[in-house]
């Protein structure tokens, strides 16, 4: 059995609806999976056409989405959770590796759209952590010792292998039935 995790933030979707009592269903479950569909998914969180539903193997990771990712912050009154689930097998879920899947879309280096960055060793931290060193991702970049006065270039699917990683992402392909939750938690 493999442990999972998702949060659930204050007036989101699944705060909302009670997945204890009925599982989780994807946004769009009628939505063709295919890799375009999951690096939107996992970029720009466009979960409402989206056939895959976010689980992550860290409860920490699932607390914060909880606690940041809502339409307000949770309090003593209003709690956000964070959903406990065992996946036995791929009868009970169809699960896949946001990072597997990624990485065997991409190119060889010789190819003209590529992953790689041009930007400094920095750069994965401002992916990472925007927040705090999100001024490295606007910083221009420098060819051969000079300025170019243009931000690095960041792909999607280097953004979206990176957010996967960050977040110990898995995704489930279209639902995951109710007897796979273990427990709800409530984070104030």
């Amino acid at each position: 059995m493999s442990r999972y995790f998702k949060g659930a933030g204050v007036g989101t979707y699944w705060h909302l609806r009670d997945a204890m009592v009925s599982g989780f269903t994807a946004a769009s479950a009628a939505t063709p999976a295919n890799v375009t569909v999951m690096k939107d998914h996992i970029v720009y969180q466009l979960v409402q056409n989206s056939p895959y539903i976010s689980l992550t193997r860290s409860y920490e990771v699932a607390e914060a989405d909880a606690r940041y990712y809502g339409k307000t912050l949770p309090t003593p009154t209003n709690v956000a959770f964070v959903y406990e689930l065992n996946i036995p097998d791929s009868t009970a879920a169809s699960l896949l590796d946001p990072v597997q899947e990624l990485a065997t879309s991409l190119g060889t280096p010789f190819a003209a759209l590529f992953y790689q960055h041009d930007g400094g060793p920095d750069l994965l931290l401002g992916l990472i952590d925007s927040a705090n060193f999100g001024n490295v991702l606007t910083r221009p970049i420098r060819s051969a010792g000079i300025s170019t006065g243009r931000p690095p270039r960041i792909t999607d699917e280097l953004h979206a292998l990176v957010r996967a990683l960050r977040d110990a992402e898995v995704l489930a392909l279209h639902a995951i039935s109710r007897s796979c939750l273990i427990s709800k938690h409530k984070v104030a």
